[in-house]
């Protein structure tokens, strides 16, 4: 049985849905390839002591689950009952995607708690639906955001935010005034908890879009789009987030925090392109990695034409097909070392993944190490292989260069022509190895594009023979265990499954381990590695 750390955990006495580390929840069965999710957790019948496990829903995609939405109409969304019939409600938070409408998003937080915990929550739930939606996920969303509390919360989805408001406007209007004579010193809190409330929420749902944002180039873009960061009240909020990881011993959460808001304030000091073009490059020389340094050494050795034209790259491209246009648009830069073309156009953070050509996203696909690839030196290809190898080369080199997504299926055809062929079985042990290896990595790529479980399905596969094939002490081992990383990673990212991300991760501890400390391929391992921590701790907040 799946027991595993998720986005939320924890059922208080009170029936609160907590965020906090120590408790296990397992993901519900149904969830796999859907928007909405729910949390499957254990509970105590406080009448009758039975215990049970209930569905507690957090995201729901209102298109996708009408009879949620029926749920969420009757105020019943939340309720769990025991085997012997005693019902109660759960006090969880509750996202709702609501595609083609405005708002697309709705937060409805939680009864019990703080304003602050609200601000995680959202932020957190966000997060996941920005990971479940993939390239759908549109940051301008963000920006349109309600908060809505969950009395209002059927009359805004019947009637509309006019009408939401006024019920808690009549509401809020008869308790305050009860307060105001009753209890004045409650009054003044609760004026400032809805004060809060209202305000914080879209701030804290965008600033952590910008924490968690794959790559600078990403967390400027957010930074442009968004100037409400460079407020007082974001720095004010990152400083309450830092403080809150503090008193959590959480040493990894405070320096991604501290990061963050010295970046803000110094986009405020110095403006947004001068802030990242110092996040950029290190300020001196030991600051380089050791297993950088061939890298920048390389990037030191090109003509200052080069060097000029790819600065100004760098400042200026945005995303993969920019970058693609503008060294179409300079030929020259086609003789400068791939490597260090693409090191000096990729900047990406410290302990996080590589940039991709067009065409996908996330880490790319090594082939196999030191020019080893099917059809690298040093590998005999038998006879029979030659003319698919050749058209899967060419195909998929088409692709890189072009994004064209025929050119990648006509490279996946070829790849599986030669795993179907009858002497593969009996091929050359280096052959088959880089052979299955290089032919994931092109399944990989189109499921990226494509977005077919299938084909990732296939990658995993191929990669899995190739592990299991793979002697102990190979070279090849490590490259292959860091694309079998990738793909528990792609895989994860569509399922909200824990366990492949563990697993990646895992996979991705034996690659390093594999890696002599001088290779050039150890760093890139190495930041795949942090990055499935990384969105470890965004899931669990476990630090081990």
């Amino acid at each position: 049985m799946y027991n595993g750390r998720r986005i939320v955990a924890g059922i208080g006495p009170s029936g609160r849905f907590g965020l906090r580390r120590t408790a296990h929840c397992r993901p519900n069965k149904e969830d796999a390839m859907s928007v909405s999710y729910a949390q499957r957790a254990d509970f105590t019948c406080p009448e009758c002591g039975a215990p049970f496990a209930a569905d507690v829903w957090l995201i729901v995609d209102v298109g996708e689950r009408p009879d949620l939405l029926e749920r969420i109409h009757a105020g019943t969304l939340h309720d769990v009952t025991c085997p012997n019939g005693h019902t109660r409600t759960v006090d969880a938070p509750l996202l709702l995607y609501r595609p083609g409408e405005d708002p697309p998003l709705l937060f409805s937080p939680a009864r019990a708690t703080t304003a602050e915990q609200d601000q995680t929550q959202a932020g957190v739930l966000v997060g996941f639906l920005r990971e479940r939606l993939g390239s759908a996920w549109r940051d301008e969303w963000l920006q349109r955001t309600a908060a809505v509390p969950r009395e209002a919360l059927p009359t805004f989805l019947a009637e509309g935010p006019e009408a939401a408001m006024r019920q808690l406007a009549a509401e809020a209007q008869a308790e305050l005034e009860r307060l105001r004579t009753e209890d004045p010193e409650t009054y003044a809190k609760l004026e400032e908890k809805v004060k809060q409330a209202s305000e914080a929420a879209p701030l804290a749902q965008t600033l952590f879009a910008f924490v968690s944002a794959d790559t600078w180039a990403e967390s400027r873009r957010i930074v442009e789009a968004h100037p409400e960061l460079l407020t007082d009240d974001a720095d004010s909020l990152l400083e309450q987030l830092i403080e809150s990881a503090r008193a959590q011993n959480d040493a990894n959460a405070v320096r991604i925090f501290e990061e963050h808001r010295a970046l803000l304030r110094r986009c405020r000091d110095a403006g947004i392109e001068q802030a990242f073009a110092e996040r950029k490059k290190p300020q001196i020389a030991e600051e380089i990695p050791p297993e950088m340094r061939p890298l920048a050494e390389a990037l030191a050795a090109l003509p200052k034409e080069h060097r000029n034209a790819l600065a100004e790259i760098d400042r200026n491209v945005h995303s993969p097909a920019e970058l693609e246009a503008a060294v179409n648009a300079r030929p020259a830069l086609r003789a400068a070392p791939e490597q260090a073309l693409a090191a000096a156009l990729s900047s990406p953070r410290e302990g996080e993944g590589i940039p991709v050509p067009p065409g996908g996203e996330g880490i790319p696909i090594p082939p196999s190490p030191a020019g080893r690839g099917a059809g690298g030196e040093g590998i005999p290809i038998p006879p029979a292989f030659r003319d698919d190898l050749r058209r899967a080369k060419e195909a998929e080199a088409r692709y890189l260069r072009t994004g064209d997504l025929q050119a990648l299926d006509e490279a996946v055809a070829a790849w599986e022509r030669i795993w179907a062929h009858p002497d593969f079985a009996a091929a050359p042990q280096d052959f088959r190895l880089a052979a299955l290896n290089d032919g994931g990595g092109a399944f990989l790529r189109r499921h990226r594009a494509r977005g077919r479980m299938e084909d990732l399905a296939k990658a995993m596969d191929a990669w899995e023979q190739a592990v299991k094939a793979t002697p102990a002490g190979s070279p090849e081992r490590a490259a292959i265990l860091n694309n079998l990383g990738s793909g528990l990673r792609a895989r994860y990212a569509r399922s909200g499954d824990l366990h492949d991300l563990q697993r990646a991760i895992q996979v991705w501890e034996q690659a390093v381990k594999a890696t002599p400390a001088g290779s050039p391929e150890r760093a890139a391992i190495l930041n795949n590695l942090g990055n499935g921590l990384r969105d470890r701790y965004a899931r669990s907040g476990d630090l081990h």
